[in-house]
């Protein structure tokens, strides 16, 4: 009897938990919708950049050259593919032979 009244109380905390974070799921879905109802519109062939992005905490990034304005030659791809395997190997502990 003690131990089905101990697991009545853990299934009730749980439906307490899951309702909670139903609600705020709920809130934050609402929240989102009214955010993007009140942007302004975007134009389609304007250029955008993010200045506010701190790399600072970010261990790995890769680069797009899908819609660059830049001409990137082979010789830059060959050297950008060269030195990511470099960090690899020195500051991630992948194993050398990757290097070959």
């Amino acid at each position: 009897f003690y131990l089905n009244m101990r697991l009545l109380g853990c299934f009730s905390v749980v439906r307490r938990y899951c309702s909670s974070m139903r609600e705020k799921y709920v809130f934050e879905k609402h929240r989102a919708a009214e955010l993007a109802r009140n942007l302004r519109p975007v134009e389609p062939r304007a250029i955008f950049a993010n200045n506010e992005l701190s790399l600072a905490s970010i261990d790995a990034y890769g680069f797009d050259y899908d819609y660059t304005i830049a001409k990137y030659s082979s010789d830059l791809h060959e050297l950008v593919y060269n030195q990511a395997k470099l960090i690899l190997v020195e500051e991630n502990n992948f194993p050398r032979e990757i290097l070959d």
